[in-house]
């Protein structure tokens, strides 16, 4: 803010260090329409630290419209499924004028259980937890007292509004489609205790192979992660091969690929995969693998539509959504 005697601040001073005109600020400053919700925030942003008159009032207008998103750091690269979840997220948000703040937990933060700056700042009025984190990290966020959401994730025991995939119907299916062309002998890919998703993908693999009268077997139930939730470099490989794979995502399937070319093996000519998101992965990877296609961009109207109704109090009952998605079939299984 400026100090008494000094220059103040005008809206031609912020447009000429944005690069936009001065009826842009005004509308971004005044709440007009003809601003996208992005970057209206940007203006706001820039006049409260350029210390702009009515900045406690910009100040205010932010705080109103923002939400937090919450993502941890090992979920969040270019190309990942969440990535493009909150890519969704924005578009959604900018259609209701909502103000996304997303800011990337790093592991010490998660491990450490710190409140994250969203938060400490008291910048926004709601979180949106886009992916599972460790639950003391999130007890501790919600311990704030500010409306949440859970996005692409549940906690057990935990009464909190969730928006989910159709985790175990969509496995369920794409393990059934493999029995259908004929496989028998088929193995899950996921480390089922990492996050809620993917033990519910796996529950969904497990009712198929119940209902086609095959029993499981430890072995071919194989881990794509650490314990911290960082993906393994490649995939282990059973000593006696299955039929075909039904992995929990689809980076995994193309990381399955691979590791499977390394042994001198050819997807699907020697062995049939399956994925699950279709997010953009399954292009990556020669051959393209049928997949199970997420709807994100239903999964983030939903989100967005829970935490403004959560803000405004409209939202009594805490729901746990399910969002159908549907099969994608490419090559990789024969």
């Amino acid at each position: 803010m400026a100090k008494p005697g000094e220059k103040k601040i005008t809206m031609r001073e912020i447009a000429d260090d944005i690069g936009v005109s001065v009826v842009t600020v005004s509308k971004a400053l005044s709440g007009k329409d003809g601003v996208s919700s992005r970057l209206r925030e940007r203006i706001m942003k820039r006049a409260v630290e350029m210390g702009y008159p009515r900045a406690s009032a910009v100040e205010n207008y932010v705080q109103s419209h923002s939400v937090g998103v919450l993502v941890a750091d090992r979920y969040f690269s270019e190309n990942s499924f969440y990535f493009n979840l909150y890519r969704s997220l924005l578009a959604e948000a900018s259609a209701k004028d909502l103000l996304l703040v997303l800011e990337i937990v790093s592991p010490q933060d998660e491990r450490e259980h710190a409140t994250p700056q969203t938060v400490k700042n008291g910048r926004v009025n709601g979180i949106i937890f886009l992916g599972e984190m460790e639950l003391g990290y999130i007890n501790n966020v919600i311990s704030a007292g500010l409306p949440y959401v859970f996005l692409d994730f549940y906690i057990y025991g935990l009464n909190a509004d969730s928006i989910l995939s159709d985790n175990t119907y969509g496995t369920y299916t794409l393990t059934n489609l493999l029995f259908n062309t004929g496989h028998q002998r088929i193995a899950f890919v996921g480390s089922i205790r990492s996050t809620s998703s993917i033990m519910d993908r796996f529950l969904g693999y497990c009712r198929s192979m119940a209902m086609h009268g095959c029993d499981l077997r430890r072995d071919w139930v194989i881990d794509d992660r650490d314990e911290d939730g960082i993906l393994f470099d490649s995939i282990p490989i059973p000593d006696e091969l299955p039929d075909a794979f039904v992995c929990n995502c689809d980076v995994t399937t193309g990381l399955l690929i691979m590791s499977l070319k390394a042994k001198g093996l050819n997807v699907p000519e020697d062995i049939s995969v399956v994925g699950y998101d279709d997010h953009g992965a399954s292009n990556m990877y020669l051959p393209s693998f049928t997949t199970y296609r997420v709807n994100a961009e239903a999964m983030a109207e939903a989100a967005v539509i829970r935490i403004v109704n959560r803000i405004q109090g409209l939202q009594k009952n805490c729901e746990k959504t399910v969002i159908a998605g549907t099969i994608i079939e490419r090559q990789a299984y024969g």
